[in-house]
């Protein structure tokens, strides 16, 4: 983490501490000696510093090959979307506003870590899902294809569903691979399925509800 603010780092370091190992610095030219030195897994960096600024910051390390596969994630009280922009092309990953609640700054983490370890693109009939894009395809004809995106958790438990064909998933399964951070009631699982098999029309398989058991994925 890199913010000049020795309270904010104190205040970051206290939240992300409870899930991974954390290391800060107030000084942003030490901060990028030290991430190219060895690039952690993610950089969480303010915006608005002295002598260097965080898309300096950004701009420096995205230079460098040893960082390409490094997240970064902008926490700043900037709100203007010019900013949140100019950070998006200089390769920020993320962008967040402070103020912030805890629960959001970890699940911003927890996304990203997720998307830096995800397999490649899993293929289910004429679906395809990409988790890497975070999106799915469908072959409607040999030069017709419909791409659309997913709402994070429905994508995930389609992702599961796809990964785990002919396998009868509970409830409790799908709730539990969506982490503590999205438990729920068994009726919210019902929701986001009730809402991808509508964006599937078209699917050569369908998600089977089996009473008093859960979901599968079967050919039609």
């Amino acid at each position: 983490m890199i913010d000049d603010d020795a309270q904010n780092l104190s205040l970051l370091g206290e939240i992300l501490a409870t899930r991974y190992t954390v290391t800060a610095t107030t000084d942003p030219a030490k901060g990028v000696q030290k991430v190219l030195a060895s690039p952690p897994d993610i950089l969480v960096v303010d915006i608005d510093m002295p002598v260097m600024n965080g898309f300096e910051v950004c701009e420096e390390i995205r230079a460098s090959k040893n960082c390409a596969d490094l997240a970064i994630i902008f926490l700043t009280s900037d709100a203007n979307a010019s900013s949140m922009q100019k950070a998006l092309n200089l390769g920020a990953n993320d962008y967040l506003v402070k103020p912030f609640r805890a629960a959001e700054l970890l699940n911003r983490v927890e996304n990203r870590l997720g998307q830096m370890h995800v397999g490649a693109p899993v293929r289910c009939g004429n679906l395809v899902v990409d988790p890497a894009l975070a999106f799915a395809s469908l072959q409607l004809g040999k030069r017709r294809k419909r791409e659309f995106r997913i709402s994070g958790k429905g994508f995930r438990i389609l992702q599961l569903l796809v990964q785990n064909k002919g396998r009868i998933l509970s409830r409790e399964q799908i709730l539990n691979h969506l982490g503590s951070a999205d438990t729920g009631s068994d009726r919210s699982v019902d929701i986001h399925i009730t809402r991808i098999r509508r964006l599937l029309s078209g699917w050569n398989h369908r998600i089977e509800s089996i009473y008093s058991k859960g979901y599968t994925v079967i050919e039609k």
